[in-house]
């Protein structure tokens, strides 16, 4: 990896759970962190915001291209060239998961407009994943746990994004079945699947799984703000409340890890 490719890479917005996220995770895998980071960013800116459906087509079609080159090791983009060092075939599978189901998301004959919970699982879950493994892991330590605890805490960051982003969009709430504004039981799912994520992280893990779990903590906080929030509002937590939690859940995991 070459300080150009990661030079050219947008990073997060100041002061998104993204970037603070970035701040307190390990800076050897920083930026691989942030390569995955503009690798959501540049599906959801086709998939989540209206666009012109053959523009979108294309759009995804050359990211599965891309992916393909990925795995043939002849990658193109600053984001896949610098995570290459660190994916295996599986990962590059999880990416290309995150792909597909987010281009059926955006056809909607051909997904039920209740699977809330599998689309989260197969983009934010599957990307968590990636992420723990790009992290690394305690020698002795179960791949399958570790998965399994990001793949729940991916997910619930995944919901909780998607519900706050439906907050302010009646078109994405028609889409979760939830045009009349009732999104407490989505809410409620987003709010499981990161309890269990945590409880489930292997204790040896969780300092080197840092920043995923300041993204958790910070969703979790954020889910409890949307609870309280009326619909057609966009909830935010503020600036000092969002270091002092990133903060405060990086210090607890030394005493832990």
């Amino acid at each position: 990896m070459t300080k150009s490719h990661t030079a050219a890479i947008a990073p997060p917005r100041q002061g998104s759970a993204a970037q603070l996220a970035l701040v307190f995770c390990d800076a050897g895998i920083r930026p691989a962190m942030l390569a995955l980071h503009a690798y959501r960013r540049e599906i959801d800116s086709v998939v989540l915001r209206p666009a012109e459906p053959r523009v979108a087509r294309a759009k995804l079609a050359w990211w599965g291209e891309e992916l393909d080159r990925l795995r043939h090791g002849v990658p193109r983009h600053p984001i896949t060239t610098t995570l290459e060092p660190r994916l295996t075939g599986d990962e590059i599978s999880k990416l290309a998961e995150y792909l597909l189901a987010s281009t059926q998301w955006q056809q909607p004959d051909s997904r039920s407009d209740r699977d809330l919970g599998p689309f989260c699982e197969s983009t934010g879950g599957a990307l968590a994943e990636v992420a723990s493994v790009a992290a690394g892991q305690e020698r002795g330590t179960s791949t399958d746990d570790l998965r399994m605890a990001a793949r729940m805490l991916g997910s619930g960051i995944r919901s909780t994004a998607l519900i706050r982003m439906a907050m302010i969009s009646p078109r994405l709430r028609r889409q979760l079945d939830a045009d009349d504004g009732h999104l407490t039981p989505l809410m409620e799912l987003a709010a499981q699947a990161l309890r269990s994520g945590l409880d489930v992280m292997p204790d040896s893990e969780k300092i080197r799984q840092r920043g995923l779990l300041v993204m958790a903590a910070l969703h979790a906080r954020l889910l409890t703000r949307l609870k309280r929030a009326p619909v057609d509002t966009y909830a935010e937590l503020g600036p000092l409340l969002k270091l002092w939690t990133a903060w405060r859940t990086a210090r607890s995991l030394e005493y832990t890890g």
